[in-house]
């Protein structure tokens, strides 16, 4: 089980949904502690990069926007989110930011309470391999290697090895040369933070990628193609970053 509590905030611009989350949360969420509540994009978004919450619980149809903004837009981005809608066709969007669970309204405990479970089970199993992640950093800044830890099993693995990273239903993928692949209940930030001084880039909310390993960069549609042939689409809040750093990526190399 969570051993601490998850601090979280609640973006909903309509006051009757508010306090049924607040209501629920109180009497049958114990765990959740309430850090605060806005209503508008850009408030979401300040609050995000302050509180730094565990969790959002995000409306789509706030003030100033779409509730999709906030997560895009802030610049902490290590938390959850469980997506509160009246309305279902924003799934897809849901799916790409790789929300917990998409809920409609009206919210009901017990949807509330699965919801909330997921994320229970994934940071369980999370806190199973913390002990590996000083061997991990170890390996890193010594050996130019990283332990990928999964369920099952554990990868020894130069970095040189690794093509690109992708999150979905919050767990990450890791994918490698020799084809085969492994999932973990890790964070994409857990992986940013040991790769990108070492040729790696955050395309997006979803990717990581190895610059060695980019195949064609497609200028005009801000995607580029891996050698695994994936085509990865850059978040458009990212390119001119991208680009930069994938120019000197390539001027480094021809020097080495």
């Amino acid at each position: 089980m969570i051993e601490k509590k998850l601090r979280t905030l609640i973006i909903e611009d309509y006051l009757s949904s508010k306090q049924n989350l607040e209501n629920i949360i109180q009497s049958n969420i114990p765990i959740i502690e309430i850090v605060g509540s806005c209503d508008s994009v850009s408030e979401g978004i300040k609050s995000v990069n302050i509180l730094k919450p565990d969790l959002i619980l995000l409306d789509i149809q706030i003030i100033g926007g779409n509730g999709f903004d906030v997560v895009i837009n802030s610049t902490y981005r290590d938390f959850f989110t469980i997506i509160i809608s009246g309305f279902e066709e924003y799934a897809l969007e849901a799916f790409k930011i790789s929300a917990i669970d998409y809920l409609i309204k009206p919210v009901s405990s017990k949807e509330l309470i699965e919801a909330i479970d997921k994320i229970n089970r994934m940071t369980t199993i999370a806190l199973q391999y913390e002990k590996y992640d000083v061997l991990k950093e170890e390996l890193n800044k010594k050996t130019g290697k990283i332990v990928l830890s999964a369920c099952d099993c554990h990868i020894v693995t130069e970095i040189e090895n690794i093509i690109r990273f992708e999150v979905h239903d919050n767990l990450t993928t890791c994918y490698l040369l020799d084809k085969r692949s492994i999932t973990m209940a890790k964070t994409l930030k857990f992986f940013t933070e040991f790769l990108e001084k070492r040729g790696f880039f955050r395309v997006s909310n979803n990717h990581l990628v190895n610059f060695e390993y980019i195949e064609r960069f497609n200028r005009q549609a801000h995607t580029i193609k891996m050698v695994d042939n994936i085509i990865i689409p850059i978040s458009r809040y990212v390119i001119s970053g991208f680009k930069s750093e994938y120019k000197s990526f390539w001027k480094i190399k021809r020097w080495v």
